[in-house]
């Protein structure tokens, strides 16, 4: 088990809280900071399981999802959103995150 990179061999990277080899940063279960640490199809937030965040995908129908306090937000990328880990992703390309309920 891993919560940082640092705990894995050299040529390892902590992915989903397991080291891994030929593993990659950026990819899905990756630790993150910031957005800017993930692929453009991700973003980094806290996943349910782990205590850090990690690069996940986009959130789809029916999940959690980041929602703007801004509803003009909706219209513009979510890369314009805040560049740290989020609790929950925005939605994928097509959905809108709506209230529950």
């Amino acid at each position: 088990n891993c919560t940082r990179d640092g705990e894995c061999y050299s040529d390892h990277l902590c992915i989903w809280g397991q080291c891994e080899v030929s593993a990659v940063k950026g990819q899905t279960g990756s630790i993150c900071e910031q957005q800017r640490d993930c692929r453009a199809d991700l973003c980094c937030a806290f996943y349910t399981y782990l205590l850090f965040p990690v690069c996940i995908p986009l959130s789809t129908k029916g999940r959690p999802c980041h929602d703007p306090r801004h509803r003009l937000l909706d219209l513009i990328t979510w890369e314009m959103e805040p560049e740290e880990a989020l609790e929950h992703c925005p939605c994928s390309k097509g959905l809108m995150c709506q209230p529950e309920g």
